[in-house]
C-alpha cells in the first residue's frame, strides 16, 4: 500500500501499530509525494499483485501521479 496522501494517516498508523506490537502482517507500507510516487507504484507492481494508493482528492501532482 502506498501514502500518498499529505497527512500520511496510512503510514502514520502502521507505525503506531508496529510501535505497539500489534504489527500489520501481509503487506507493506511506503510514503511518497509528488512523481516519486508514480516511481514507486511502478517499482511496487513489479514485486506485488496489487498496489493500493491512498491519495487526497484533489488535483496536484500527487493524485495525477495516483492515477
Amino acid at each position: 500500500m502506498l501514502d500518498g496522501d499529505a497527512q500520511g494517516s496510512v503510514y502514520k498508523w502502521t507505525k503506531a501499530r508496529e510501535q505497539s506490537n500489534f504489527g500489520v502482517w501481509g503487506f507493506n507500507i511506503c510514503y511518497a509525494q509528488g512523481e516519486a510516487l508514480m516511481g514507486l507504484a511502478q517499482s511496487q507492481s513489479n514485486e506485488n499483485d496489487v498496489v493500493l494508493i491512498d491519495s487526497a482528492g484533489t488535483d496536484d501532482a500527487t493524485s495525477r501521479s495516483a492515477l
